[in-house]
């Protein structure tokens, strides 16, 4: 599961598919339902991959998610393996968070912090 601000897909380049992207008045998840963004990849591996917009799951001791939107399928760690993902709003200050960098420089170029 990630948190993540209504202008991270835009900014990551990360398609939305189907439906929408989050949005600022989408209420945080532990309000009944929250709104969701799902991967392509959490589409076929977890819900009938026919109408999975409006399809509603639990995300653990949160409650229940209803989709809003399928993203394209991106890849983590090696970057060779497709992980299902689940984008909820982010809340700020609510916890701390990690940032993410898009740049044209190449891996090896970046100074190390």
């Amino acid at each position: 599961m990630n948190e993540v601000s209504p202008q991270f897909f835009l900014a990551v380049g990360v398609r939305i598919l189907e439906g929408r992207a989050l949005e600022t008045s989408d209420a945080p998840c532990g309000s009944l339902p929250c709104n969701v963004v799902v991967s392509e990849t959490f589409v076929r591996a977890h819900l009938s991959s026919r109408d999975a917009i409006g399809q509603r799951f639990v995300i653990g001791t949160l409650g229940q998610a209803e989709v809003v939107g399928i993203a394209a399928a991106t890849r983590a760690g090696t970057l060779l393996t497709e992980y299902p993902i689940v984008y909820t709003p982010w809340i700020p200050g609510a916890r701390k968070y990690q940032p993410l960098l898009r740049s044209a420089v190449s891996r090896g170029r970046l100074p190390r912090l």
